[in-house]
């Protein structure tokens, strides 16, 4: 059964900076990163525990091609479903998407 996926509401605000930045850059860029995104997504959907715990419960799944990880984690009140905490560039504080995690 494919899971289904929630992103956290700062899990979208993060994609749609990445997206802008991007696309700010090169046209078509953000783009190519959001297929990269769906593409981890539905990695994790077939293979949920294949990327590492970083944290107890919370996995991350390096990016290709772009600085950027996607922490997820099964939500805890619903089977089945999986909770995208954040998309978070490598130099970004990690205690940003710690916190998120913690409730």
């Amino acid at each position: 059964m494919t899971p289904r996926f929630v992103f956290h509401p700062a899990a979208r605000d993060d994609v749609r900076e990445a997206l802008a930045w991007y696309d700010a850059q090169r046209v078509g860029l953000g783009d190519e990163l959001l297929e990269i995104v769906r593409a981890a997504i539905d990695r994790i959907g077939e293979f949920p525990d294949l990327y590492p715990e970083v944290i107890p419960g919370v996995r991350r799944a390096v990016l290709s091609r772009f600085p950027y990880a996607l922490f997820y984690r099964p939500h805890s009140s619903q089977a089945n479903t999986i909770e995208i905490l954040a998309v978070f560039h490598h130099r970004r504080d990690p205690a940003t998407w710690h916190r998120r995690a913690a409730v």
